[in-house]
């Protein structure tokens, strides 16, 4: 049972399966205002993502040249990482037995662009239970923290 569906039963008390979830919301089409905004917050957080991977970049050559210890209000650590499995060899050595490689699909990745006019074409809104559709993350959090309180 996926977390969308543990979440919507926890909260509503019902019991439903994962596919009538994605059912509605493959069914719910937001207002064009939320669309427009979420395509913005989209190209911006995209934007701060690849800023903030330089960044890190940058600030990683500095402190990996320092040794361990305090340096005015800041300090430098080192904590040993976990191993991984390298993938490489795990690849060759399951090809030498003839064995198959096994992969994931992986998730579409969505792209949205911001014009200055508006697009032409603007499917109609499809109804949905105003249960589900008025619902935000907050109002589920919210409610989730006042179920697990109780």
């Amino acid at each position: 049972m996926s977390i969308i569906s543990r979440l919507f039963k926890l909260l509503t008390g019902a019991g439903i399966e994962h596919q009538d979830v994605e059912a509605e919301q493959e069914t719910f089409l937001p207002a064009v205002e939320q669309i427009e905004a979420a395509a913005a917050d989209l190209k911006r957080g995209r934007a701060l993502e690849s800023e903030g991977r330089a960044l890190v970049s940058r600030a990683k050559k500095v402190l990996e040249r320092v040794p361990d210890g305090a340096y005015g209000v800041a300090a430098v650590a080192r904590k040993p990482n976990t191993p991984v499995l390298d993938q490489r060899a795990a690849r060759k050595l399951l090809e030498e037995q003839g064995l198959e490689v096994p992969t994931m699909q992986r998730a579409d990745t969505i792209t949205a662009s911001i014009t200055e006019t508006p697009a032409e074409f603007v499917p109609e809104p499809v109804a949905v239970a105003p249960a589900v559709r008025d619902w935000t993350m907050s109002d589920l959090l919210a409610d989730l923290d006042a179920k697990l309180a109780a």
